[in-house]
């Protein structure tokens, strides 16, 4: 059993070594983009000088991407650190963990939404703000996770000045964050006080440390900007007249279902499986036959509404489905109720079937954690996929404790388990093969493009600027300077151009064939010179791109 455990553990400890390795080399072909060009130039210094002054609170995120965004290095530190940090965390979460746990965490990071990962992860400005975040609250959650065995907690001393530390400054990223610290660290408080009849100091710490940090957040300016509708890019629909509000919140939940569920549908066709195994085995041990038909009922309102949301994401039939004369309300009203049955289908088998107290209640305050995290997204403007990083990573950490709980009670042997664990690093690997097709040619043409502006400027080619456009521009948040005026005054002041020419787009296969004809015209000798143009993967059928991204700071 020893010799298991070490095997285990050197197994992880192999996957955590490699897994850095590879996606810091991963990290090192993100491109800066959008808000990046500003923080990297003298207008991040410009707000640094007065402090962020009527900017945002996000102070230990707005510092963070002061730094990471003077170099490309260091961030791919932070970025594949806090990717393998997250994934540890989820493993040690576990009272009874295993290899396949790690190696799922990582699975599932890597397969996230693709606008998340661009915004979240690609992005250095959405990096910064909606990562460290929620990694340091749930790193502090998972410390304190005692509280749900049935032997009081204890906590060594240094925990105290710890966790005040953690909880301030994790209350400086990110404003749902910030409320989540509050909310959950009373929930927990109160958890205890009812089953321990004890308040621990360590709990204690963590809150002072969150009250602080978010004293601290909302003390600035902007926030009162916001709250009295004086801010020109943010706002809340709680100002809002009566429908102006109703709409809004229609609005955000279609963007909610649309980013954690329809582009999401790997996690919740895991979750459905789950579901229905659960009910299977619990109708297995248990001769209640009531008990048994609800969880019979659970799996199947969870396969019905997964079957619902693979039909609302491929179909355009879907408001036909619902028969209503003006579906435009009624119709999300009927997709909101099918979530949340699917959800109370969850909720109802995780607390029928699990008997485990300790690993019922903590799935629960997941699926708690999850709903303090998407409530605010309801009512503040603006949000993009970024915003549900969090939720993503709670969900991530309530989907590997609900696979171990079953592998642990199937008490599968260690072959079968070996079997799972090898499927799981080949889809890791497959899913990094995959982001490495994607950004090295991103890097690639995000490098020449930035050579050829420089070249096009000395030499004074013509009257315009040719810019190369960027291949899967998905993946990279606002990465193209020509789609916006703002974009063009940051991309050059980060670049250290000056130049009063308009910048004219090119698709990037387009660009290759005026790379050369600008270096035969100019003589110009490339450091990075222009693609054969034969392998036909690299490059998509042009099309008429809708030029709307705006570079976002603040959500």
């Amino acid at each position: 059993m020893l010799k298991k455990i070490k095997n285990e553990n050197k197994a992880v400890l192999i996957l955590s070594a490699v897994g850095f390795i590879v996606f810091f080399a991963l990290a090192m072909l993100f491109p800066y983009s959008g808000d990046d060009w500003a923080w990297g130039s003298e207008l991040g210094l410009e707000r640094l000088r007065v402090f962020f002054a009527d900017y945002n609170g996000r102070y230990a995120g707005n510092l963070l991407v002061l730094l990471l965004t003077r170099s490309k290095i260091l961030r791919s530190i932070f970025v594949s650190s806090s990717v393998l940090f997250g994934c540890y965390t989820s493993y040690i979460s576990l009272s009874k963990r295993r290899f396949l746990d790690m190696a799922l965490s990582l699975l599932l990071f890597l397969v996230m939404p693709y606008l998340i990962f661009s915004q979240s992860i690609v992005w250095t400005s959405g990096y910064t703000n909606y990562v460290p975040s929620i990694l340091m609250t749930v790193f502090c959650f998972v410390l304190m996770r005692n509280i749900f065995e049935e032997e009081k907690p204890s906590y060594p001393w240094y925990y105290i000045p710890l966790f005040c530390i953690i909880a301030f400054v994790s209350s400086l990223f990110m404003e749902t964050v910030t409320i989540l610290n509050i909310a959950a660290i009373g929930l927990i408080i109160l958890y205890s006080l009812i089953k321990f009849k004890k308040l621990f100091p360590a709990h204690f710490a963590f809150l002072a440390g969150s009250v602080i940090g978010a004293a601290v957040m909302f003390s600035n300016g902007a926030y009162t900007n916001i709250a009295n509708s004086e801010d020109e890019y943010r706002d809340t629909a709680l100002t809002n007249s009566f429908l102006e509000t109703l709409d809004s919140l229609f609005e955000h939940g279609n963007l909610i279902s649309d980013e954690l569920i329809l582009k999401n549908l790997l996690m919740f066709t895991l979750l459905s499986v789950i579901c229905v195994a659960l009910g299977i085995m619990f109708a297995k041990r248990s001769n209640n036959k009531k008990l048994t038909a609800v969880t019979y009922v659970n799996s199947a309102v969870s396969i019905l509404g997964l079957i619902i949301f693979y039909v609302k994401s491929h179909y355009n039939f879907w408001l036909i489905l619902t028969r209503f004369s003006n579906p435009s309300y009624k119709a999300f009203l009927v997709f909101y109720a099918i979530i949340g049955l699917y959800m109370l289908s969850l909720v109802c088998q995780i607390i029928i079937c699990i008997d485990n107290k300790a690993t019922r209640d903590k799935l629960l305050f997941y699926l708690i954690c999850i709903a303090i995290l998407i409530a605010p997204l309801f009512v503040v403007n603006p949000v993009g996929p970024r915003c549900y990083f969090a939720p993503y990573f709670v969900f991530i950490m309530l989907t590997v404790t609900l696979i171990n709980y079953i592998i642990n009670e199937l008490k599968i042997s260690e072959t079968s388990a070996n079997h799972i664990s090898a499927a799981t690093v080949a889809g890791i690997a497959g899913a990094l093969i995959f982001l490495f097709t994607i950004f090295i040619p991103i890097n690639h043409y995000a490098n020449m493009r930035d050579e050829y502006v420089k070249a096009q400027v000395e030499t004074d080619y013509k009257s315009k600027i040719y810019v190369c456009t960027l291949p899967y521009s998905s993946f990279v948040w606002a990465g193209n300077p020509a789609d916006d005026e703002l974009l063009r005054e940051r991309y050059l002041m980060f670049n250290g151009i000056e130049t009063d020419k308009e910048f004219e787009p090119f698709f990037y296969e387009q660009f290759e064939k005026f790379a050369v004809k600008f270096n035969k015209k100019t003589g110009y000798r490339p450091n990075i010179k222009p693609r054969k143009i034969r392998n036909r993967f690299y490059y998509e059928k042009p099309e008429e791109e809708e030029v709307t991204q705006k570079n976002e700071t603040v959500s």
